[in-house]
């Protein structure tokens, strides 16, 4: 059986991915690997080359998902660029998904304090985390509004003032000090009720 021949050009193998001939992605994939996994250990060194290889393929497997289906219509940037923005793109979303349990892990070690030993389990960890989620929204619109601007949208005190309107920082401090407390006394309360597995 004849090897199949690579395309020369990004606009032909643009053809080829839309007609399903994944055969003709050999080249392009060789000739590109090594380059965004060399730029993802220098800029994400903190991530192991199995992470950085697993995003790779994954931003492939979208790029190619794209063209299939009639997302990605026409090429307004070389293939290499458009793989490489996805793959950039996957790795700041895996990114902000850890910051965003670390700063809810923060909330609730603090909703926690002193109850609870510094070296708490991850099951336990889960176990607060689900209460957090099923009473944060028993709050009023004006706690959650203080508590996600100040915990998810990293947002000062002083800011939050302004973008709430209140006359002052301090009159800030001391509502979200109050809605922490309700908050507290309500997840308590979710973990004194809940049936224990």
């Amino acid at each position: 059986m004849a090897k199949s021949t690579q395309p020369k050009t990004d606009q032909e193998l643009f053809a080829c991915i839309q007609n399903g001939d994944l055969t003709c992605l050999g080249t392009f994939y060789e000739e590109n690997f090594q380059t965004l996994l060399r730029w993802g250990t220098k800029h994400y060194d903190k991530y192991s080359k199995d992470f950085l290889n697993e995003k790779i393929h994954h931003a492939l497997s979208i790029m190619v998902n794209n063209i299939i289906n009639g997302k990605l219509k026409a090429l307004k940037c070389s293939l290499r660029t458009y793989w490489f923005g996805i793959y950039n793109h996957i790795i700041l979303a895996e990114i902000k998904a850890q910051n965003r349990k670390l700063e809810l892990k923060e909330a609730v070690f603090e909703l926690s304090e002193p109850v609870i030993e510094y070296t708490i389990s991850d099951a336990e960890w889960e176990q607060w985390l689900e209460a957090v989620a099923a009473c944060l929204p028993k709050l009023d619109d004006n706690c959650l509004q203080i508590l996600d601007a100040f915990y998810y949208q990293e947002k000062t005190i002083e800011e939050i003032a302004f973008t709430l309107k209140y006359d002052s920082k301090h009159e800030v401090s001391q509502r979200k000090w109050r809605c922490f407390s309700k908050l507290k006394r309500k997840v308590f309360k979710y973990l004194t009720l809940k049936p224990k597995k």
